[in-house]
């Protein structure tokens, strides 16, 4: 990894590690429950937090870094992020996507314990194995990218705002059909 991962490569691995975790939680939904559709904010195939938390990662785990470093910033970018969308959707939207409230030592339901162990292995795995992939991926089209990562980009924008929209409580609660 450089020292500066360029804008259009961050908008890459956002939109690879959201898809990577909108099929995680669907697949994990499916051998739990025997569906494969779990409710999303987003209406796309997308889990924004499984992309913000690597993008993070990629921003501050510097490759020079001491292992205990890397492990403990694996262990908290997760869980902050985690913790920090629960909070922000339960506080704007009246409404929790998930509910550890179950689990020991839970925070508001938002974080666990188990869960940031399962994150932080995620995290490791991404980091170790997936990432040196996606870094290749991503070279081997980067010029392809370049030309069309700003319409991604505005995507992601009016994707995330029809579903803030859609999401308000106000919206929630009408008779109008959701978007």
């Amino acid at each position: 990894m450089t020292d500066i991962i360029p804008f259009p490569a961050l908008i890459f691995y956002f939109m690879v590690y959201a898809f990577f975790g909108w099929l995680l939680e669907n697949f994990t939904s499916l051998a739990t429950k025997g569906t494969f559709f779990k409710a999303n904010f987003m209406k796309g195939p997308f889990k924004p937090m499984y992309g913000l938390a690597p993008v993070i990662f990629l921003i501050m785990i510097r490759p020079e870094m001491k292992f205990p470093a890397k492990l403990f910033l694996c262990l908290l970018i997760p869980t902050v992020v985690e913790y920090t969308s629960g909070w922000l959707l339960e506080t704007f939207f009246k409404r929790k996507w998930w509910d550890y409230s179950r689990q020991p030592f839970h925070l508001h339901g938002h974080i666990c314990p188990a869960y940031s162990l399962c994150w932080l292995f995620l995290a490791m795995i991404c980091l170790t194995y997936i990432q040196p992939v996606m870094i290749w991926i991503y070279l081997s089209i980067e010029k392809v990218w370049l030309s069309f990562y700003p319409i991604i980009l505005i995507y992601f924008i009016i994707e995330m705002l029809l579903a803030i929209k859609r999401h308000l409580p106000e919206q929630v609660g009408s008779s109008q059909p959701s978007t």
